[in-house]
């Protein structure tokens, strides 16, 4: 009889917790449970979550820590959540982009080749940089150039720069 009320308290307290954590708190605790596990779709949800402080605290570089897992694993929403930030004059995730570049990692390199094929002009360099260092891709100075080439037309500065060296 002891053991079952004791059991009994337990669950209303467990309830009560439960009960007392908002909605966000709780997708956050979810969210948690399925990156732990490996799901690329929770790590970005929860990178998103650290960055923008959704049922935890503002962190970004847990954010950072969350969104690398699922660019390891070649996540393509990854890459994008990444050049989002990059763009947006975020550092760390620039600095997270190159140091995944740096690492010849083969899921980004096809991820920039295919964004310079459809006309990105920083994917256009980032390629070019690839072939010009041999990071993901052959090096090839012939490439490189050619890359580069593609983004200076559209006005990339940093490729502008590069041809006119």
């Amino acid at each position: 009889m002891k053991k079952n009320f004791i059991l009994l308290t337990i669950l209303i307290f467990s309830l009560n917790l439960s009960a007392c954590s908002s909605p966000t708190e709780r997708e956050f605790n979810k969210t948690t449970e399925l990156a732990e596990q490996g799901h690329a779709n929770a790590q970005i949800r929860l990178a998103q979550m650290y960055f923008d402080g959704m049922g935890t605290e503002i962190d970004h570089q847990q954010a950072l820590i969350w969104i690398k897992k699922a660019a390891d694993q070649g996540d393509s929403q990854a890459f994008e959540w990444l050049k989002a930030q990059s763009v947006s004059g975020n550092q760390k995730a620039y600095e997270l982009i190159i140091q995944i570049l740096k690492q010849d990692n083969p899921l980004i390199a096809r991820w920039f080749f295919e964004k310079a094929q459809a006309g990105d002009a920083w994917s256009q360099y980032t390629v070019g940089w690839m072939y010009d260092l041999g990071k993901g891709l052959i090096q090839s100075p012939h490439e490189a150039a050619k890359w580069y080439l593609k983004a200076a037309k559209q006005n990339y500065s940093l490729a502008q720069r590069v041809i006119a060296d």
